[in-house]
């Protein structure tokens, strides 16, 4: 491989890196909205039909202080495999290296991502946030009045 062809390499990779994340940021916010969308109108039908909604709808209230920590912690590898790629190609002139020790800090803030996004409220290693009062139990209606004797 000459080294023009390596250049281009290593603004390639960078590039689509930067796109896809981009990408995947504006695919999250759509998604949180209308998440946020639904959930209003749940809200608002259940109160049309006259019963009270819970205090909160919310069911993940305690993955979101592991959620948080792990994808910060894997966004986070990620950049730094990216540099240390960057870094080992472009000064010492050694791409195979630069793949494999970069890579691997990289693949390992993947899994970081990708453990952060399969979180569930009852897995080991998720706690409630300190600062969100206790999840309310599941909403029952009220039962209907003993019959008169």
């Amino acid at each position: 491989m000459n080294e023009n062809e390596f250049v281009w390499a290593m603004l390639i990779l960078p590039g689509l890196l930067i796109t896809g994340g981009f990408a995947l940021m504006i695919a999250t916010i759509f998604r949180n909205g209308k998440v946020a969308e639904l959930r209003h109108r749940e809200r608002m039908a259940m109160i049309e039909r006259g019963l009270t909604p819970p205090a909160s709808i919310e069911s993940r209230e305690g993955v979101r202080l592991a959620y948080g920590f792990k994808m910060t912690l894997g966004i986070v590898l990620c950049g730094f495999g990216a540099a240390l790629f960057m870094l080992i190609a472009f000064a010492a002139g050694e791409p195979g290296i630069a793949t494999g020790v970069g890579g691997a800090f990289v693949m390992v803030g993947l899994a970081f991502v990708a453990s952060a996004m399969n979180a569930k409220p009852g897995s080991p290693g998720v706690v409630p946030s300190p600062s969100s009062p206790p999840a309310p139990p599941p909403w029952t209606p009220p039962l209907p009045p003993p019959p008169a004797e």
